[in-house]
């Protein structure tokens, strides 16, 4: 279960010889039990399952770990700020710092020293990481893009000046493919993330345009003004992600607040 548009989240089984599993969303039995089959029939040819690794803490990541690890022993690893928030495992956790390199030994293509980096990308989630990995260019994205849907900025965790920067740290990467946790493989992730930055910056024009033409407006009242093409059963949720433009505009001086009214700075 996750926020629609989306109706499932991805799990990836990185590697080779070595491997991790990275996301076990699922809260299902029959879904966790397939999961550790496959799992098993993996390590029974010899290949290692190394850890589970967490791009962030949100319940549809990580519904599936508990179980893993008990199946399993192996360590829960992810950024100090996701172990933080994380309901008690009761297993080995293990810290993961920006830029820090877990080893995937031998390639498919047989090139030895094949990595998987970890990039902390906040904005989303505080302690939100990608991975990609060294030999083809690849990032497993977690929630950092969707092909399926745009992707919430819910303050106080969510900060859009933040995810935006992400977004620019994801596209610098270079990646090849993107593996999103919603949706199917983006071939070209560059371009996905431009697209995302883009879709921001003229959504933040809509939000300015709205305020412009209706000041003194709760951000409950602005939903229906900018986001035009989203469903009433949506907006409660479309109204976190305004929430986040506003606060962004108010940062930068552009917007104000007053007892939880918005109008632009030179209202």
């Amino acid at each position: 279960p996750t926020i629609p548009p989306a109706t499932t989240t991805n799990t990836y089984l990185v590697g080779h010889e070595d491997f991790y599993v990275v996301d076990p969303g699922t809260p299902y039995p029959e879904e966790q039990a397939a999961m550790i089959e496959f799992i098993k029939l993996r390590t029974s040819g010899g290949e290692k399952l190394k850890g589970i690794v967490l791009t962030h803490e949100h319940e549809d990541h990580v519904g599936g770990v508990k179980c893993l690890q008990e199946a399993f022993g192996v360590p829960v690893m992810a950024h100090a700020e996701t172990l933080s928030r994380l309901p008690r495992i009761g297993g080995q956790t293990v810290e993961i710092k920006d830029r820090e390199v877990l080893e995937l030994g031998a390639a498919p293509d047989g090139s030895g020293d094949w990595q998987l980096q970890a990039v902390h990308t906040p904005g989303h989630a505080v302690g939100h990481l990608v991975f990609r990995d060294s030999r083809y260019g690849a990032v497993v994205g977690g929630d950092m893009a969707s092909t399926v849907s745009t992707i919430v900025i819910d303050p106080p965790e969510g900060h859009l000046a933040t995810y935006l920067n992400s977004l620019q740290v994801v596209h610098d990467l270079g990646p090849g493919c993107f593996y999103p946790a919603h949706g199917p493989v983006a071939r070209d992730g560059q371009a996905l993330m431009r697209k995302y930055l883009a879709h921001r910056e003229g959504r933040e024009k809509q939000l300015v345009e709205a305020l412009g033409q209706k000041p003194k407006s709760t951000p409950k009242a602005l939903v229906p003004m900018v986001y035009t093409e989203a469903p009433k059963e949506l907006h409660a949720l479309a109204e976190g992600s305004l929430k986040a433009g506003l606060i962004k505009l108010e940062e930068e001086g552009r917007a104000k607040n007053a007892s939880g009214r918005w109008s632009l700075l030179d209202d």
